[in-house]
């Protein structure tokens, strides 16, 4: 029962049908626009393809059970894969075969036959001097009356190097797996001089709540000398506990991050609120900008 299990995981086929999967759709998750509100997808498909596209999850393809499904299945294929072949290479590299029967080179898929003039001992010290100056490591492993075998090798470690590339594969799957389980996209709406810790996700009207806040001091935007816009500039600070612990000017792809968390400037609107709340004895004003939330607390 476990064999038969053992030698799927391990298989090369797996590891390339899983590959081509998660390029397909990674296509899909370019072609679709991910994460968009449901009346945007209504808008551009209509009914009956929105709902066949959020039945497949397709409109969150990233954080979808079948991708997450394929990402992990990959890791493992990975795993059992190199643990499987690592006694092997480890035997290649630190026992290897140095004599071989006559005629043996002809099953090898890469093989070269030269022609040497001279007596066996010439032939001999001109091939292991030639070696020598190509950085190889050379031994006589079989010398008898009419045949003398030479074993040569370098950079024998050489060999493990696709495990280097294998942990650098994982490494990037549980990237990928940690935020498909763990992240979340959404957006925050800022007007100048408002803050706010709610962030609304993409494709849902839920909210999250930070916990700190995010205040927009400034918003800016250069021009070409054509009037085209060149760059929108947010001055963002981050507040918590009521102080400033960090502040930073972030423009598109260059984003502000602050615990685990990345803000980055993706569009600008105008247009803002300006709400006056009066409880009891108290007033105060709060500018929002449009489709911002507000949370209001109750006393």
């Amino acid at each position: 029962m476990f064999k038969p299990v053992y030698d799927f995981f391990s298989s090369v086929k797996l590891a390339i049908v899983l590959l081509i999967s998660l390029a397909v759709t990674s296509i899909v998750g370019t072609v679709i626009e991910q994460q968009k509100d449901p009346e945007s997808y209504l808008k551009e498909y209509g009914e009956f393809t929105y709902k066949i596209f959020k039945f497949l999850g397709f409109t969150d393809v990233y954080h979808s059970w079948w991708y997450i499904l394929l990402l992990t299945l990959l890791g493992i294929n990975l795993i059992v894969c190199s643990v499987k072949r690592l006694p092997k290479i480890w035997k290649i590299a630190k026992q290897p075969r140095k004599t071989f029967p006559e005629g043996f080179e002809k099953n090898l898929k890469v093989s070269h036959s030269i022609t040497l003039e001279g007596t066996a001992e010439e032939i001999k010290k001109t091939v292991v001097e030639t070696l020598k100056k190509l950085k190889y490591s050379t031994e006589v492993s079989l010398e008898e009356e009419n045949q003398t075998h030479l074993f040569a090798d370098k950079n024998v470690f050489a060999r493990f190097g696709v495990y280097i590339v294998h942990l650098g594969v994982l490494v990037v799957l549980i990237g990928g797996l940690v935020t498909a389980i763990f992240g979340y996209k959404g957006y925050m709406n800022l007007a100048q001089g408002a803050s706010s810790n709610l962030v609304t996700l993409f494709g849902s009207s839920k909210i999250i709540e930070l916990p700190f806040f995010v205040k927009c001091n400034k918003f800016t935007i250069d021009f070409y000398p054509s009037g085209m816009p060149k760059a929108y500039i947010s001055d963002l600070s981050i507040i918590e506990n009521g102080k400033e612990v960090l502040r930073k000017k972030i423009k598109v792809n260059d984003p502000l991050k602050y615990r685990g968390v990345y803000f980055y400037q993706a569009s600008y609107a105008q247009g803002e609120a300006t709400l006056h709340i009066k409880e009891k004895d108290k007033s105060k004003v709060i500018k929002i900008a449009f489709g911002q939330p507000v949370k209001f607390e109750k006393d």
